[in-house]
């Protein structure tokens, strides 16, 4: 099946941005963790926020290195990759996330890393591997008692299949010619 494929809006730029910020900012997970992990990341948040997008993947990188499985380090890389469109990257990076933070039962972060992920997926043009990955938000949204999330991934399943549906209807159209 052709699928078209989706360029994020700025709005949803700086959604992913905002929602990287408000869940990265305000976690108590990272002060648990040693300090330069927290300080790089840190600085990679700040950097972003300021658009010094290389000097912000410098810095998370190296607390990624010294953290490599920590979900919201996964997380920050993913949306620097997708602020960089590099897709590949990105849905790495969000599906990794999504992983570690299911394993620790941090499904506000996991929901949020399937929402990217899903986004991510569309953007290229996966429509399938997309609405799969809504659907697991949706659980993981379940699980952190988020309904507002919920109902953006619900609405972001039903724009794809629409369009999916008005493909397909396109493509059974009979020819204009007549014979």
């Amino acid at each position: 099946m052709s699928v078209r494929k989706r360029s994020l809006s700025p709005r949803s730029v700086a959604h992913l941005a905002i929602a990287a910020f408000a869940l990265l900012l305000g976690s108590q997970a990272l002060a648990k963790d040693s300090i330069e992990v927290y300080l790089e990341n840190r600085k990679g948040l700040d950097s972003f926020k300021k658009g010094n997008i290389d000097e912000a993947r410098e810095h998370f990188g190296r607390a990624q290195a010294a953290d490599p499985k920590k979900p919201e380090l996964l997380f920050n890389q993913g949306v620097i990759q997708l602020d960089q469109k590099s897709l590949d990257q990105a849905e790495e990076g969000f599906s990794g996330a999504a992983k570690e933070a299911s394993d620790a039962k941090n499904h506000e972060l996991e929901s949020r890393a399937y929402y990217n992920l899903g986004s991510t997926e569309a953007t290229k043009g996966d429509s399938d591997g997309a609405i799969r990955s809504y659907l697991e938000g949706i659980d993981a949204a379940k699980e952190a008692k988020d309904p507002e999330l919920e109902k953006e991934l619900r609405k972001k399943i039903e724009l794809l299949v629409q369009d999916q549906q008005q493909q397909q209807q396109e493509t059974e159209k009979p020819g204009s010619e007549s014979g």
